[in-house]
């Protein structure tokens, strides 16, 4: 287990690596995913010619959304947000899942429809299976066939184009599986706290890159957001192996460990405080990972989660809807919700 900045590049970027050699090193221990979702994208292959592919479409993607802007990708969310206020309560991580499905789906992958059509039963099998089946994957345990045929079933409805998506889970699970958590989190230490009530409001007034960099007396919302994904990184470990005469060596990045190191982020390591960014220049170290296979979204993501982020944010504003935390514990992962609701007041 790697646990330094410095031992995790070089695991994650090997010198005089090609790659293949880096393709390679991902795909074998994401072999778990194949069993549980048949994804057949870059994630889980060591095809160079597949590996360019997904990248091209990513970035197309990617670009087209910024092309867009960032006041349509808040439209789409602001929709996506009204649509799931609940009409007396709902658990706040399917309020959270609803929401950011319902965007990524038209605001990222351009799928043809309102956010307001996609049936709410679609939306609730696909988000509650994906997450049930990743949590399934990480054990040797048999997997139900008939989860994943009922997820692809639901899918489809949402993404009906099999040209552009023939396998719809290839997108959506790197695009949505970490992004629901990063705003669930954002939004619920937002509420929490009446200066980035106030970040985010300007953020929602104004919802540019600018605004989301914006330094005044306050930490920015990029602080915020970048404080979220420190102290509850996406992905805990980044895994890779190599075959090595035949066997199998697994090694992984401890990224829990390095981003919340005292000896790199100061003795209040373990708490929340996004006033740590400011002036903080980048390190290439983070929750999107090091080197040639770094997450192409690594600057688009952050923006969106704040954009959504503050779109929730201002809809939760105590007078029509608010958060109830019953239970505060359970904070930063897929499961340990409960306890925590939407209300309409």
């Amino acid at each position: 287990m790697h646990r330094t900045p410095a031992a995790a590049k070089r695991l994650l970027h090997p010198s005089r690596s090609s790659t293949h050699d880096l393709l390679v090193a991902r795909a074998i221990p994401n072999e778990r995913l194949i069993r549980a979702f048949r994804l057949t994208n870059t994630f889980v292959s060591d095809d160079l010619e597949l590996h360019r592919s997904f990248l091209g479409r990513a970035r197309s993607l990617l670009q087209t959304a910024k092309a867009r802007g960032w006041a349509h990708f808040q439209s789409i969310t602001t929709s996506a947000v009204d649509h799931a206020l609940p009409d007396r309560q709902v658990q706040f991580d399917v309020f959270i899942q609803d929401i950011t499905l319902r965007t990524v789906l038209v605001g990222l992958l351009q799928v043809d429809s309102d956010v307001n059509d996609f049936a709410p039963e679609d939306v609730v099998v696909v988000t509650r299976l994906i997450n049930d089946l990743w949590a399934r994957s990480k054990s040797p345990s048999p997997i139900p066939p008939q989860s994943l045929e009922l997820l692809n079933k639901h899918l489809r409805q949402l993404i009906p184009n099999e040209e552009q998506y023939p396998n719809p889970l290839d997108f959506v699970i790197p695009v949505w599986e970490t992004f629901w958590r990063v705003v669930a989190i954002a939004v619920y230490h937002a509420l929490q706290d009446p200066q980035a009530r106030l970040i985010f409001s300007q953020l929602n007034d104004n919802p540019t890159e600018a605004q989301f960099q914006a330094i005044f007396t306050s930490p920015s919302a990029q602080n915020f957001i970048s404080e979220i994904m420190r102290l509850y990184p996406p992905s805990k470990r980044i895994s890779r192996a190599e075959y090595v005469r035949g066997p199998v060596l697994s090694e992984a990045a401890d990224m829990e460990t390095i981003l919340r190191s005292p000896e790199i982020w100061g003795p209040d390591a373990h708490i929340f405080n996004p006033a740590r960014f400011r002036g903080r220049g980048e390190d290439g170290m983070d929750a999107f990972g090091y080197g040639n296979l770094r997450c192409p979204a690594a600057k688009w993501a952050p923006v969106a989660a704040g954009v959504v982020t503050a779109a929730i944010v201002q809809r939760l504003d105590g007078a029509r809807y608010k958060l109830c935390v019953e239970n505060a514990a359970g904070v930063g992962g897929r499961d340990g919700w409960s306890g925590k609701y939407v209300k309409r007041v």
